[in-house]
């Protein structure tokens, strides 16, 4: 795509939708005076009037994610959900993945379309409270090596190159844990809806515990979480993939482990119970440190919007850790991690409007903190919709007692103007 643009070739659709996502961060003297979050409404118009759903393609089916992934930003779940409907159901019409290719390149976009397709459909469903469609679709083979891909600017790939290719490129590894992601999102359904008992639960969080360890298991060293391969990635142009795929797998994590931080304020706090609290605090740091790294490694920082979803959620584990340790240790890392996070969202903030929403959230989940701690924590439909509808308004929660508790954006380490949100 990149050297179609390059050569005026790229569909002006496209152009127009990476000019909408993209304008934000540049520094081109045509935006002076234009706040970075407005830049890219007259392309998205532009590119909106454009779209043709009489043509069934893969360019059309491009447009409609780049189109969905606008929306996102702009804090609008219900268009991103109608787009990135629009892109499954042309995708399922031509069945994208297996239909022919006039190249092995053209046949590796499709199946890496497929794949982004069916992970954007989790998210977007989850934002919209609806069930994915991809999901219970036989999956093609997943995508092949990043870099090989990458490198590949003339439109086709000899077969030598092709049977190089390991299975084990960055966006298979998000497609893979994206799977798992659309399990746990099924636990928390059948978890509010009291369909299964504590022993039931617990069985479906230690399988999907186990399938996380297992997908880490597998990794080659040098895709392993460390610095010294978050610069390799960078050096290629991967830093971002790279830190992506780890922010899905701590965020996942999380996420699986997170009703059980309720149980640490109750007499239940049984033994696996702690184990599992532990473990969701375990990932919330790692997602904390990862982005950290990638803020400090050069071309890996990651600004994109659901990085402040994502952020939001951690900060309320770190809010647990913080209310409950006795350690000085860790208070004084959990208060060093909610002020970097809040530095990194106001950050966002400037380039999304989607983030207001985010920190928005961040405040009803403080003030709900401040009333009672005994059922803040309670996975319960606010708390489901707390966790998965990011673009989503969260009202006040309402069942609460009237117990106060002590607790400020200042006394967690945050400066006096940090206390707006």
């Amino acid at each position: 795509m990149t050297e179609l643009v390059r050569q005026g070739k790229a569909p002006t659709i496209l152009v127009l939708g990476m000019i909408a996502l993209s304008a934000r961060f540049s520094n081109n003297e045509v935006f002076y005076n234009i706040p970075a979050k407005e830049r890219g409404l007259p392309y998205v118009r532009h590119a909106e009037r454009l779209l043709n759903l009489h043509d069934i393609s893969v360019t059309t089916i491009q447009s409609a994610l780049l189109l969905g992934a606008f929306w996102t930003g702009e804090g609008n779940p219900t268009l991103e959900s109608v787009f990135v409907s629009i892109a499954v159901q042309m995708a399922s019409l031509i069945d994208l993945a297996s239909c022919p290719a006039a190249s092995p390149i053209e046949k590796e976009t499709n199946i890496r379309i497929w794949w982004s397709l069916r992970m954007v459909d989790v998210w977007a469903s989850n934002g919209v409270g609806l069930p994915p469609r991809l999901s219970k679709m036989k999956p093609p083979p997943l995508p092949g090596d990043d870099i090989t891909y990458n490198r590949d600017n003339n439109g086709a790939m000899d077969s030598s190159s092709k049977k190089s290719i390991p299975r084990s490129s960055l966006l298979s590894e998000m497609a893979k844990l994206n799977c798992i992601f659309a399990e746990i999102y099924e636990l928390h359904e059948d978890t509010i809806k009291g369909q299964m008992g504590g022993s039931f639960i617990e069985t479906r969080v230690t399988s999907l515990g186990l399938q996380l360890d297992e997908w880490y298991a597998a990794l080659p060293d040098h895709m392993r979480d460390t610095p010294e391969n978050l610069a390799r990635f960078a050096s290629v142009g991967l830093g971002r993939l790279f830190v992506a795929v780890y922010c899905g797998y701590y965020h996942y994590g999380q996420l699986l482990y997170y009703q059980f931080l309720h149980a640490r304020n109750q007499d239940e706090f049984l033994s696996t119970a702690a184990a599992y609290a532990v473990r969701c605090n375990a990932y919330s740091a790692g997602l904390c440190e990862i982005i950290y790294a990638a803020h400090s490694t050069p071309r890996c920082d990651v600004l994109y919007n659901m990085v402040g979803h994502v952020l939001v959620v951690a900060s309320t584990v770190q809010i647990h850790t913080l209310l409950n340790s006795s350690s000085e240790e860790e208070i004084a890392t959990t208060r060093r991690r909610l002020e970097r996070n809040f530095e990194i969202m106001l950050r966002l903030d400037n380039l999304w409007p989607t983030l207001s929403m985010c920190l928005l959230r961040l405040r009803i989940f403080h003030t709900a903190c401040r009333r009672s701690m005994k059922e803040t924590f309670l996975m319960d439909r606010w708390m489901l919709r707390f966790l998965r509808d990011f673009g989503r308004a969260v009202d006040e929660r309402t069942d609460m007692t009237s117990e106060e508790i002590p607790f400020t954006l200042t006394g967690i380490g945050l400066t006096s103007d940090h206390n707006n949100i």
